[in-house]
């Protein structure tokens, strides 16, 4: 969803800020980039953290043109995409609760050997950099 955002905050900082099209081309590719990568593993992850810090400087533009920092369009898609970056993160806080109730639980002496048996692996939590 986040993702889907970033093209109309694009065009909305485009209009105020001129001179930094060199940051906003650097969203533009670097959206691309973590757009195409469909599996949530360790380079997903570094793609989205390099997508998040290139927006944050994208919303930094706002304390550079008074006219952007007051366009409802561009305060409404920044709030849009704080909130996505909340989801996620509680949605990531969620999955590690459940996968080191999982990990602890696979480790107790009783269920070890059924985990065995039935190949349940330990699983890695998320660690995300919001």
């Amino acid at each position: 969803k986040r993702q889907d955002l970033i093209p109309s905050l694009i065009e909305t900082v485009r209009i105020y800020v001129k001179d930094q099209q060199k940051i906003l081309d650097q969203l533009i590719a670097e959206r691309a980039v973590a757009a195409k990568e469909h599996i949530a593993d360790a380079s997903k992850i570094e793609y989205e953290h390099d997508l998040s810090s290139t927006l944050n400087k994208v919303f930094d533009f706002s304390t550079v043109s008074k006219d952007l920092s007051v366009d409802t369009n561009f305060l409404e898609l920044k709030g849009e995409i704080r909130q996505v970056e909340r989801d996620i993160e509680f949605k990531v806080r969620q999955y590690n609760d459940t996968v080191r109730y999982y990990n602890k639980h696979r480790n107790i002496f009783f269920l070890w050997p059924i985990a065995k048996i039935f190949g349940y692996k330990p699983e890695n939590v998320f660690e995300v950099e919001m």
